[in-house]
């Protein structure tokens, strides 16, 4: 059994992020919406790692797609990097690797519709992430 979270702490993850034309970006429902449909197709996350489960899931996707939009956006962030660091610490605390990179995927799927850079540059952290786990 693995020790099950406690609530989100730290620093909260943006709302929003601000494009380079100024153009706002909501992040927390597309967010929301990603972390329920992944969770949806893995509910032994929950079973395992206990009730704040679905609340670092949001927190972490929401932190996850600002860095996506910035990236996408060209702004000095890299989206890959970001992913290697957050991969490091959750396989350190036994979250499977193919689970975070099936998050990226669904994170992907939602934003598509709309930002399909930071969709594009999601999936390649999917794949990224993957790999390095192979």
């Amino acid at each position: 059994m693995v020790r099950q979270a406690a609530p989100p702490s730290g620093q909260l993850p943006p709302v929003e992020a601000h494009l380079r034309d100024g153009t706002t970006v909501p992040l927390a429902g597309l967010a929301a919406e990603a972390s329920e449909r992944h969770l949806a197709r893995h509910p032994e996350e929950i079973a395992r790692h206990g009730p704040y489960t679905a609340d670092w899931c949001r927190h972490d996707l929401q932190w996850v797609l600002a860095w996506a939009v910035q990236d996408a956006d060209g702004q000095p962030l890299d989206l890959l990097d970001q992913l290697d660091w957050l991969a490091r610490i959750l396989v350190a605390r036994d979250y499977p690797a193919a689970s975070l990179a099936d998050a990226l995927d669904e994170l992907a799927a939602v934003v598509a519709p709309t930002l399909g850079g930071a969709a594009a540059r999601l999936r390649l952290g999917a794949e990224r992430v993957r790999q390095a786990a192979a």
